[in-house]
């Protein structure tokens, strides 16, 4: 492949801030700010593994649901650079919905019934 098609074809930090500031004049997302978002999260699906292509849809999912409800915390005044928080953010996103799809097997606190056999609600 082409390197510099595929440069060209994914998000660029400027046009990102432009976008993003654009989406916070009009008070939404514009179709331009969700491309790039769609963008960015297959770019960050490409560096993980899933067994099962429904997961990896789920995930995606997670992480545009959480671009859409963070994306106007982003403030163009502290830092010049959103593509680092919305790649924070949709990173986060495939976590959660990893974590949501598959959780985990062992419990993390133990009953303290379990140890000593009493019937109390505290946990070790």
């Amino acid at each position: 492949m082409n390197p510099y098609k595929m440069a060209k074809d994914y998000v660029k930090n400027s046009d990102l801030l432009k976008a993003v500031c654009e989406s916070k004049q009009k008070g939404e997302l514009t179709k331009e700010t969700i491309d790039m978002f769609i963008l960015m999260i297959h770019g960050i699906s490409k560096k993980m593994a899933y067994k099962d292509p429904d997961d990896k849809d789920d995930c995606m999912a997670f992480a545009m649901e959480d671009l859409c409800k963070y994306w106007n915390r982003f403030d163009p005044t502290k830092s010049n650079n959103p593509f680092a928080y919305f790649t924070q953010i949709a990173k986060n996103g495939f976590a959660k919905g990893w974590k949501k799809i598959h959780p985990p097997k062992n419990p993390k606190t133990i009953p303290f019934s379990y140890i000593t056999g009493e019937d109390s609600s505290y946990n070790v």
